[in-house]
């Protein structure tokens, strides 16, 4: 074979992208062995491979949680060669994160992830600049002011799963910054994509088939099926004696854009089922956490008001690894005095077959404060508000009835020692059915808790203080 004939078989071998560049001895370093692999690829049909080391040690890569996935996505772009590499997690070393994620030693358990990769990476490979941020991620506006920078921006966590994916969408189009998604590891090894790259491929969001709960399924099916949220991040809202989830709405108008609410009529009230038999506080808790597990969030924060938090206190204690934190309005221990003495009435007036409207009007005189009294207008204005929609706040006998029981049976005093939650616990300074000691007693008994006072709140602060509880959320959400 002439030479003429070699040169024309190599040239075609070439030409179908055959041929891969050669080990050059003299380049043995760490990195040779991958510009080898890079050497079996064509970059615009031709060899790539010292340009594409070469691309990779001038580009910069943010990372979002290292857990089990993220840990093994870190340590081998620290092992590539990267210029820089800024890991970002909010979380602590736990003892369950050690039979995967990889970074983490025994050791370490109770330290934050930062200050372990902090000592780790640099380990692996001391040509790449390090930065790291200690930060959990709470919008989309937390991710855009990190990654402007970025030549790739990598999301490897998976909390809150109902709203992480979009909050890194929803991020990367305002800076123009590609983004790669992952979610989480199966049997079949860590699940990467899709890769977003804004101006040329679909948003994460759109590339999703669409997705309809199924409210069929027995575990959720006498809830109601029009649970509600906003547009960002875990809330779970638990209701009062005879409240419907649209009591909330002067509390989701002022979070509205910020925060993801989850609303829903416990049953026995609202567009819920009355329940069938005995209704507890145990129950009414066990129904909230399987509505969390059904729509797959790992983790709320529970907001409770009255009986509400009643319900967010049992939820704790059973279910304490879907709870992130409580914010407690009104609430107490244990129904005690006066507010008990209006339960009982109310429970006794409905037996008897009391109009709705009749104690439509005695709630309210018992749940707003003394001063919204006087003004005549403002009660009128109120009462005529509830007649008007008394269809969203009308309640069964039998829905009342069970809620009341399970009220009046409630009995935390013995338990609260054992929650160990990050709570802020409200009270009404004008409050009768609760007393603003009986908040604060309870305040005391929670470890840790923060208290705080609205002095001019009755009990339905709901309906005047709306404003001021969603102030109160977000502040306790952005200290957690």
């Amino acid at each position: 074979m002439s030479l003429a004939e070699v040169l024309a078989f190599v040239r075609n071998l070439d030409s179908r992208l055959l041929l891969e560049e050669g080990r050059d001895g003299a380049k043995e370093d760490r990195y040779s062995r991958q510009r080898l692999f890079y050497g079996a690829w064509r970059s615009r049909g031709r060899p790539f491979a010292q340009e594409a080391q070469t691309r990779l040690a001038s580009s910069r890569v943010f990372l979002f949680g290292v857990g089990g996935g993220g840990c093994h996505v870190l340590q081998n772009l620290a092992s590539f060669g990267l210029g820089g590499i800024t890991a970002v997690d909010g979380d602590v070393v736990a003892p369950s994160n050690l039979n995967r994620q990889c970074l983490y030693r025994p050791d370490d358990v109770g330290r934050s992830k930062i200050d372990v990769l902090r000592r780790e990476l640099p380990r692996i490979n001391g040509d790449v600049a390090f930065s790291f941020v200690d930060r959990v991620m709470r919008g989309p506006e937390d991710f855009a002011s990190l990654i402007a920078d970025a030549d790739l921006a990598i999301l490897t966590a998976d909390s809150p799963r109902q709203s992480i994916f979009g909050w890194f969408d929803d991020a990367l189009f305002p800076v123009f910054r590609p983004g790669l998604f992952t979610a989480g590891v199966s049997l079949g090894g860590l699940s990467l994509g899709p890769l977003v790259v804004p101006g040329e491929t679909a948003c994460y969001c759109c590339s999703l088939p669409p997705w309809t709960p199924d409210f069929s399924r027995p575990e959720v099916a006498a809830l109601n099926t029009r649970y509600c949220h906003g547009v960002i991040a875990p809330q779970l809202s638990l209701n009062g004696l005879g409240m419907p989830r649209s009591g909330w709405r002067g509390v989701t108008a002022a979070l509205k854009g910020r925060y993801r609410m989850i609303l829903f009529d416990p049953l026995g009230s609202g567009e819920s089922d009355d329940p069938q038999g005995p209704l507890s506080i145990a129950s009414m808790a066990d129904d909230a956490a399987r509505l969390l597990e059904f729509l797959d969030i790992g983790g709320a924060l529970l907001a409770g008001s009255s009986m509400g938090g009643f319900s967010a206190l049992e939820m704790t204690l059973r279910h304490r690894a879907v709870v992130r934190g409580m914010v407690l309005f009104c609430c107490a221990s244990r129904l005690e005095g006066w507010g008990r003495f209006q339960i009982e009435a109310w429970r006794r007036l409905r037996r008897e077959g009391a109009s709705s409207e009749s104690l439509i009007c005695l709630q309210l005189a018992a749940t707003l404060p003394p001063d919204f009294f006087d003004d005549l207008r403002s009660v009128e204005a109120m009462i005529s508000l509830f007649l008007a929609h008394r269809e969203e706040f009308a309640q069964s006998d039998a829905g009342f009835l069970a809620q009341a029981e399970a009220s009046l049976a409630f009995d935390g005093e013995g338990c609260l020692g054992g929650i160990d939650c990050p709570a802020l616990v409200v009270a009404g300074g004008q409050d009768r059915m609760v007393s603003p000691e009986s908040v604060r007693a309870l305040h005391r008994s929670l470890r840790g808790s923060r208290f705080e006072l609205f002095p001019r709140g009755g009990h339905a602060l709901a309906v005047t203080e709306g404003a001021a509880m969603a102030k109160a959320i977000d502040a306790f959400i952005s200290g957690l």
